[in-house]
């Protein structure tokens, strides 16, 4: 494929930047450094940068407006198959670290993707889920608008790097490869 879109879920205010719920945003930032593709101001409600036939996006919408910035970039760079985005974001429903690939699906209550699908008007659509678990006793919303351990800070690099991976191979060769690359649990 000539070209992937990673659009990272997240949330632009500061006080988000290091939460649960913006582990989408924090990849975008983590392929940025790797691939040394920075990020400008996009003709929308987001960042984009591009290099290599990849496009990097952060949508500037609050996580449960996400669709809005997502459907913005379809319609500015004609993306006729949506196989040539995925959308990343966090999975409360995985351990921390699981990385899972789907080229379609419902939201998994997800509000981000929600709205992702409620813009497109289709499920039909990949996306990268990272997972970031779940706290005993605590409330979802504060769960995921809460930072990372510093742990699991030290982990995310690695974790990152084989999303990044998996990525470079969708587009080299393909969801499917892409597919048993990510959702192997090497």
């Amino acid at each position: 494929m000539d070209r992937l879109f990673l659009i990272g879920l997240g949330n632009p205010e500061k006080l988000y930047f290091e939460t649960r719920h913006n582990v989408g945003w924090m990849f975008i930032d983590f392929v940025s450094k790797e691939k040394n593709i920075s990020l400008r101001a996009g003709r929308g409600d987001y960042l984009i940068g591009e290099g290599e036939g990849l496009y990097l996006i952060k949508p500037l919408t609050y996580m449960n407006l996400s669709g809005i910035a997502v459907r913005q970039v379809v319609e500015r760079y004609d993306i006729d198959d949506l196989r040539e985005l995925v959308v990343v974001h966090d999975d409360a429903d995985m351990d921390f670290g699981k990385l899972r690939l789907r080229l379609k699906g419902g939201s998994g209550g997800h509000r981000g993707i929600e709205s992702v699908i409620y813009h497109l008007m289709t499920e039909e659509f990949p996306r990268l889920k990272i997972g970031i678990g779940r706290a005993e006793g605590l409330d979802l919303r504060d769960y995921v608008l809460s930072p990372f351990s510093e742990e699991e800070k030290e982990t995310l690099p690695s974790i990152f790097g084989k999303a990044l991976k998996g990525m470079l191979i969708f587009k080299e060769k393909g969801p499917e490869a892409a597919i048993n690359f990510v959702n192997s649990d090497i």
